[in-house]
């Protein structure tokens, strides 16, 4: 299970030294970010490697720290724009499938991987789903420095070692998360995901993770080779018969899905691994041609990566599907848009500690998270449906792809800029 990547200070062990339910969602990037900031004017961090960290958040080439202006780009390749005020039935996966979904961890030599798997929706009966308090996932010397009012709690629709579903194995979703984040700040798409009976494996990029990025420590990785190398670490606990995982892996069947940054980790592994069946770039581009279906999800408003640049990037591909979500940013593919709302979110927990950030890092966290943007939760029933309709479709779980066609995508609330591909 070793990866060319070495494990790094950051990177927590099997259990992450975090009590479980707390790993499941460290979608709080908001908090930890400014927690990070107060590590860094303690220990004497220095600003500019930061601002060389966040400049390299790309999947082809470097970028540059985002425009002043909001204005989205424009491009003429996809074909189709609509807006309807509601989703059609055949907007099948927008919705939560018929299973509950379970969190675990496992260890992938030192760093975490978070895996959400189908659990039985019986079986969680009574049970509270996990919710993330910030304290409880930073060092305690860290923790100790965080006031009650900035310390939100995020809840999730995962539950923490919840008993497996028993009618699998289940086809394998391979999760790869953007410069500056952490896998669980996905966790509106892996439980979704896992909903509808794939098992979603999300390796912690420690090269290049919040405390990274925040801390000016980027080093260069075999992102691939994480991703790739942490599916081989949970078909290995399937494999073992015990815990959580026990026989409910069919990794033959497996998807790889990149945000960001996390493209390039997804097509390099589609390059390598012949299991891949299908590939799904949100919010960036790879300049490298796949073999494989591919599903391009955009925000027509990110600043970060912006649309021209992902067009670009994707011209080269001839079995894709585009979907532009037009007024949506950056981070409409996630989940920090939502975490520490009641507290004025990034920006404003970061203001009341009055603390210095990288500017770039900030822009890049909180790209579409303004009022300008499209609020995430609403670009969120598109994004879960063509992401659960495209990898069963290439599965063949799916004979035929259910709504992934010009009705379908015209009846999501948002206006959606939509090119079916040659195939739709």
């Amino acid at each position: 299970m070793a990866t060319d990547v070495p494990p790094t200070d950051d990177a927590p062990d099997a259990t992450g030294g975090r009590p479980r339910y707390v790993v499941v969602l460290v979608g709080g990037l908001i908090a930890l970010v400014a927690v990070v900031a107060l590590f860094l004017v303690a220990t004497g961090g220095d600003d500019d490697d930061g601002d060389d960290a966040v400049a390299t958040d790309t999947t082809a080439a470097p970028t540059t720290a985002p425009p002043e202006t909001t204005a989205p780009p424009t491009t003429a390749a996809p074909v189709t724009t609509t807006t309807a005020p509601e989703p059609e039935p055949n907007a099948a996966y927008a919705e939560s499938g018929p299973y509950a979904a379970g969190v675990t961890t496992i260890d992938l030599d030192g760093r975490f991987v978070e895996v959400w798997y189908p659990a039985d929706p019986d079986g969680v009966a009574g049970l509270e789903p996990a919710v993330f308090q910030i304290r409880d996932v930073v060092p305690p010397e860290l923790a100790a420095l965080v006031p009650d009012e900035l310390n939100p709690s995020y809840p999730t629709d995962a539950f923490a070692e919840a008993p497996p579903a028993t009618d699998g194995p289940f086809p394998v979703v391979a999760l790869s998360h953007g410069f500056g984040a952490w896998p669980t700040m996905y966790q509106f798409l892996g439980t979704h995901l896992a909903s509808w009976g794939m098992v979603v494996v999300a390796p912690d990029h420690a090269e290049r993770d919040l405390l990274a990025a925040a801390s000016g420590n980027v080093t260069e990785g075999d992102d691939a080779g994480v991703l790739l190398g942490s599916v081989d670490a949970a078909v290995a606990a399937s494999e073992a018969g015990a815990g959580v995982l026990a026989g409910l892996l069919d990794a033959e069947r497996l998807a790889t899905v990149g945000h960001s940054a996390g493209v390039r980790a997804a097509t390099e592994s589609a390059g390598r691994d012949d299991r891949v069946d299908t590939v799904v770039m949100m919010a960036g581009g790879s300049t490298e041609v796949v073999a494989v279906p591919v599903l391009v999800l955009a925000g027509g408003r990110d600043e970060v990566i912006p649309l021209d640049a992902i067009l670009e990037r994707t011209a080269g591909l001839t079995d894709r599907r585009i979907a532009v979500i037009d007024e949506a940013g950056h981070n409409a593919f996630n989940d920090i848009c939502l975490i520490g709302q009641e507290q004025g979110g990034l920006l404003g927990i970061t203001e009341q500690l009055g603390l210095p950030v990288d500017e770039r890092l900030l822009g890049l966290l909180a790209d579409g998270c303004t009022e300008e943007f499209l609020p995430a939760q609403e670009a969120w029933p598109a994004i879960r449906h063509l992401v659960t309709a495209q990898v069963r479709a290439a599965w063949g779980v799916d004979p035929e792809p259910v709504g992934l066609d010009d009705a379908t995508v015209a009846s999501f609330g948002p206006a959606i800029t939509w090119d079916p591909g040659p195939t739709g």
